[in-house]
């Protein structure tokens, strides 16, 4: 059964003094655009930064961008047949808009989005399953720096992010070397081979003398968080990039093989 538009539902927005529950009006879809319920969201230190002030973020936009959800509303001009698709979403709508920072996102009953931006979720994931297609998509950013199997990639930061790029990078043979290692306390000094180094700390980039000419710097970090540009002496030295996000396809299939491993 599809909201009425003008129903009310809750929604978690940035208030002045940081996150608030809310009712707002579930949206209407404009033309090219669809609407899901949402049935999972997942909290990121995005959402986090952005309820903190430390994103710039209007008050009262409604925050979030990791759910899965179903199509309940298409515009009249959008194929019908969206209508009842499972679906996650990649959060970069266009012209510089994300999802939950310049447009209303998952926190809510129900969150519009550009069909184009709806991403389909197999049967075989669970809604939890689903709602992490995202953050997968964002460990998958790593594959930027084209690393080749026995490869030798430095990774600096933590938590999930961090844990997710890690598997990626071994599933793709990469040979990981962690910032606190003993060959690398800092990524520095004695490791002198990287070819690589994927960033994801909320902080500013480590020593990169560790890396070989050539080698890349791919940064995860948010921008407000404060993650600086190499050093001048090391820019001829590696090449950065700042990737937020990789294949949304191929993070649905890594986690759809994961689904069925696990139940085989």
């Amino acid at each position: 059964m599809s909201a009425r538009h003008d129903q009310a539902m809750p929604a978690v927005v940035r208030g002045a003094r940081g996150p608030a529950l809310v009712e707002r009006p579930a949206p209407r879809p404009p033309p090219g655009w669809g609407r899901l319920r949402v049935k999972v969201a997942g909290v990121c230190r995005t959402d986090v930064a952005a309820a903190r002030g430390l994103l710039r973020v209007d008050d009262g936009r409604v925050l979030g961008h990791e759910l899965v959800g179903r199509v309940d509303v298409v515009d009249d001009d959008v194929d019908g047949a969206l209508r009842g698709l499972r679906a996650t979403v990649d959060p970069r709508l266009g012209e510089g808009r994300f999802l939950g920072l310049q447009d209303d996102g998952a926190f809510a009953g129900f969150v519009r989005v550009p069909v184009g931006a709806l991403v389909a979720v197999p049967p075989a994931l669970s809604a939890r399953q689903a709602a992490f297609v995202e953050p997968v998509a964002a460990a998958l950013a790593v594959r930027v720096a084209g690393l080749t199997v026995g490869a030798r990639a430095g990774l600096t930061g933590g938590g999930l992010i961090a844990a997710l790029t890690e598997r990626v990078l071994a599933a793709d043979g990469v040979v990981i070397v962690r910032a606190g290692d003993a060959a690398a306390p800092d990524l520095g000094g004695a490791a002198t081979s990287l070819d690589a180094v994927e960033h994801t700390a909320a902080c500013g980039l480590p020593s990169l003398s560790s890396l070989r000419r050539g080698a890349r710097v791919v940064v995860k970090a948010p921008r407000a968080a404060g993650a600086r540009r190499p050093a001048r002496d090391h820019r001829a030295r590696a090449r950065a990039r700042r990737r937020r996000l990789g294949s949304f396809a191929d993070a649905v299939a890594l986690l759809s093989s994961g689904a069925r491993a696990s139940t085989s």
